[in-house]
């Protein structure tokens, strides 16, 4: 979790989960912003998964480009508030 302040506190929240037995199932992830009143923005606006039928190499790469554009908007949205 990532914590910025400056007029509001805002975190950056990457949440990873997995599902079923190891390398077996299914692997998912949600990015959002938390903003002090508890409302959350969703940044991208598709959750992450992946599941064992994915290649090692596939898997990094959407998870890369997803960790990116997630980022890149959730930073954007933050900016918009100072």
């Amino acid at each position: 979790m990532l914590t910025l302040k400056w007029n509001q506190e805002m975190k950056i929240v990457v949440s990873m989960q997995a599902i079923g037995p190891r390398y077996r199932g299914v692997i998912a992830g949600v990015m959002f912003v938390e903003r002090d009143d508890a409302s959350r923005t969703l940044f991208p606006e598709a959750p992450f998964q992946m599941n064992y039928k994915d290649s090692a190499i596939d898997a990094e790469k959407r998870l890369e480009d997803w960790l990116e554009r997630g980022l890149a908007g959730a930073f954007a949205f933050w900016r918009k508030t100072l």
